[in-house]
Order: structure tokens, then sequence, then C-alpha cells
């Protein structure tokens, strides 16, 4: 057998297994008629067979089904080999360049500078602690908003419209050149009828409007001033806009 330095361990125990390499020439001869040589493991099995057949206690050990099939066959003892004996997989080229670039983020991370804080008095003595007071606002109670809610609606109620009932046109008049449209015309020259869909809108925006208004109370802290004046939208004139307030009354 070779030198310990031609060999490696490949198990500590359980059992230990060592691979050496054996000394001499490679035999080249077919051991077996239909052994193939240009196969590799077929010529590791001719190997092992030339040694077989000079008396020597040969097994193959494999991992490969295959080849263990293939050994019996040429009449090599063989063993199949248990997981917990194989080396691990060696890494491909892909996976040692992940691992070589994890390196190099790993070294760039610790070259980085480290920021640290500190606080200091007047005489340049450290300061360990802070002590910091704030004022905080607690939010409107939900009972206190309804009732602002209801003074806003109070002060700018939903105006109960109707549509515009317009009059009946009275036969246009023939002028001799085409007709006479001039008595087609709505109740109040300066005002445009009020369709039902006008009316829809308006209300489905007042109660939009008064969504907003709850929504701007609950955000007001108690104790602080709110918005002055919320405006109702284009259907109410401005002189309906309300100011008011959460204030001290919270």
């Amino acid at each position: 057998m070779a030198t310990k330095a031609l060999g490696e361990l490949l198990r500590e125990t359980g059992p230990r297994v060592m691979l050496r390499l054996a000394p001499g020439a490679p035999n080249q001869a077919k051991m077996r008629e239909e052994i193939d040589l240009t196969h590799d493991d077929q010529a590791i099995m001719n190997q092992a067979l030339a040694s077989l057949d000079k008396g020597y206690d040969v097994v193959l050990l494999t991992d490969d089904n295959f080849a263990a099939v293939t050994a019996e066959h040429f009449g090599l003892p063989v063993r199949v080999l248990p997981t917990h004996w194989l080396k691990e997989p060696e890494a491909d080229d892909s996976v040692k360049e992940l691992a070589r670039k994890d390196a190099e983020i790993a070294r760039l991370k610790a070259a980085e500078p480290m920021l640290q804080l500190r606080f200091t008095d007047q005489a340049g003595t450290k300061i360990e602690r802070l002590d910091v007071t704030m004022k905080r606002y607690l939010s409107v109670p939900s009972d206190k908003v309804d009732r602002l809610v209801e003074r806003v609606t109070a002060l700018a109620p939903m105006a109960e419209l109707t549509p515009t009932q317009l009059k009946e046109a009275s036969k246009p008049q023939s002028p001799g050149k085409g007709f006479d449209i001039s008595s087609i015309a709505y109740p109040d020259d300066s005002m445009m009828p009020l369709t039902q869909i006008a009316i829809d809108k308006y209300e489905d925006d007042y109660r939009k409007w008064v969504s907003g208004v709850r929504s701007k109370y609950r955000r007001v802290p108690c104790g602080m001033e709110p918005p002055t004046r919320l405006a109702a939208g284009s259907f109410l004139p401005a002189e309906h806009g309300l100011t008011a307030g959460c204030g001290r009354a919270c």
C-alpha cells in the first residue's frame, strides 16, 4: 500500500475509513471479457479484479447501485456504502463565488466607521440620562363630538328641497318666418330648474360634509383650538359657515 502521505482519512471512527493509493502501475489488461476499460467505473473494477485474482482481500465500496450490480456480475465482492459514510459534496464554482463575496461583504462591514453619540453639559460632564416632560392632549370624547356635530347641523341644517315644477308652455306662435319660442320659459327667469338628481347630490354632499366635520373634531386634541371655519359646501352660502370649537369646554 502507499505511504500515509498518499492517503486521505474519510472517517475517523465507526468504522475508521482511510483512502490510500495502491502501488504499482495500473493494470491495462482486461480481467474479464465483458469489461469496458473506457468506462471509469469498470476500469476501477478491472483494477480490483486484478488484485482479487492475485489473492488480495478486495471489496468494492460504492454508493452507486448500478455499479454494485455490475461488480457482482463480474464476481467482485461489493458493499454499498451507508449515507453517513459519504463526504459532503464539493461546492461548485458559483457556491464558492458566493462564499467569497459574503466574506468580502463581512470584511467591508467590519471596516465601516461606528457612530456613537454622547451628550455633555456645559461643564463637559457626560450626561447619562435625559428627563423630558411632554404635554399630551387627550382626544375629544365621543359623546362631546356628537354634541358638537349636533351644534353644527343645528346652525347649518340640511335644506328641504323639492324639484321645480315646470309650467306648461303655451302653444308657440308662428310669426310667419318660423316658430316663436319666447313663451317657453321657466317659472323664474333668474333660476334654473331644480331636478331630483341635483337634490340627491346636494343631500349626499351634505352628509359627507357632516362626516368631515365629525372627523375633524375627532382629530382635535381636547384643550387645543379646532379649525375656526367649517364650510358646508357650495349649496350653503358663506354666512352659514360655523365658528365653534372645543376650547376649554372640553
